[in-house]
């Protein structure tokens, strides 16, 4: 399960979603979906058996936790 993008990509997601008083924000998950970002880029996107959704979502949000 280490190589799945997508646990990191949902943990991600709900940090980046939760608010800051209750230990989410952009930096919290800027961990998650950079570990996210790594491995999207390992798997083949024609191999349908592969996760992939989910890949175009995560650029947007590390551009925005990259930007403070």
């Amino acid at each position: 399960m280490q190589g799945n993008p997508r646990i990191y990509y949902l943990q991600g997601m709900v940090k980046y979603s939760m608010p800051k008083f209750v230990g989410g924000g952009k930096d919290v998950a800027l961990p998650f979906l950079s570990k996210a970002d790594s491995l999207f880029t390992k798997e083949n996107e024609l191999d349908i058996s592969k996760p992939y959704r989910g890949k175009t979502k995560i650029a947007f949000c590390l551009a925005e936790c990259k930007k403070g």
